[in-house]
């Protein structure tokens, strides 16, 4: 390496040195399962309507992901201002899936049929935890590039109303992507 390029990646080094470091959220999924059997499509259908315990504006759906973003920030207070000096965001998601008992006796194009349904509605369902993530790393860029209040309590104020717009921002794309979606239905998530 010629002494230019040391000279320059150590310039680099120290720039970067003077960014805020950013943490992936923490994020902890579950998943919960309800039964679903049959041995032709029109049965499972029926099962999967009969069983699912999602219910959204009065209409049964197949399956649902909730998610919760929570965030948490550390201020240094001085007699002219109080700012933040860290902050960390989490997620918490909750899928509830059908899980289909007798896909292990299906015949063949049957079962190929419920594999296809069954990725296309997880890919759908991951869709929503995606909102979820990209709502906790905009709050926490966005609180990180939070300027200095007059004191500690107008900082919290303000950084807690950032917090709830940048959800507010977020369910509402969720709802734009369910019905562009048609809760995953135009993108294969329909059995049969």
């Amino acid at each position: 390496m010629s002494v230019l390029n040391r000279y320059i990646f150590a310039w680099l080094a120290g720039c970067f040195a003077y960014l805020p470091a950013f943490a992936e959220p923490d994020v902890q999924t579950s998943k919960n399962y309800y039964a679903v059997s049959g041995m032709t499509a029109d049965d499972i259908r029926a099962s999967l309507t009969r069983n699912s315990p999602v219910t959204y504006n009065g209409k049964k759906h197949d399956a649902r992901t909730d998610w919760q973003v929570s965030w948490n920030y550390y201020w240094h207070e001085t007699p002219r201002d109080c700012k933040l000096t860290r902050v960390n965001t989490s997620l918490e998601v909750s899928y509830t899936l059908p899980r289909l008992t007798t896909v292990a006796k299906l015949e063949e194009p049957l079962k190929s049929r419920w594999n296809n349904y069954y990725e296309a509605l997880l890919q759908h369902e991951q869709g929503h935890q995606n909102f979820g993530l990209e709502s906790a790393r905009e709050i926490e860029t966005t609180l990180h590039a939070l300027g200095p209040r007059k004191d500690c309590e107008t900082l919290q104020n303000d950084a807690n109303s950032v917090g709830h717009r940048i959800l507010q921002k977020y369910a509402a794309l969720e709802k734009s992507y369910d019905r562009e979606t048609n809760h995953g239905i135009k993108n294969g998530a329909i059995f049969p």
